[in-house]
């Protein structure tokens, strides 16, 4: 599954580049990251949303590292982050217009 470059995850309080959302759901996502996360450490994170958006232009949300391994093909990471507070509707919301794209082939 390719990244999705557009929806880009920044460290919140920090502003750093944290990854690229890989795959996202209700309890969690996956990220393709240029630096390795300590499972169990936590995030507050912030994915910046398209211009156009119903939602604003971002969604905040803490996330606990559960994993991180070496990407196979690049110099990169793909990382595992669990949800610490439950998913708010612009995470599905997010999840949903993930899965429109891809029916559509714009992904």
């Amino acid at each position: 599954m390719k990244p999705y470059y557009y929806l880009r995850v920044y460290e919140k309080d920090s502003g750093d580049y944290a990854g690229s959302v890989i795959d996202i759901s209700r309890n969690g996502m996956r990220l393709v990251s240029e630096d390795s996360r300590e499972p169990g450490s936590t995030h507050r994170f912030e994915i910046l949303l398209p211009g156009d958006s119903i939602l604003g232009d971002s969604v905040e949300l803490l996330a606990r590292a559960r994993w991180s391994t070496p990407h196979p093909e690049e110099p990169s990471y793909e990382c595992g982050f669990e949800f610490a507070e439950p998913a708010s509707d612009g995470i599905l919301t997010i999840a949903a217009l993930i899965k429109d794209l891809e029916k559509r082939g714009q992904m």
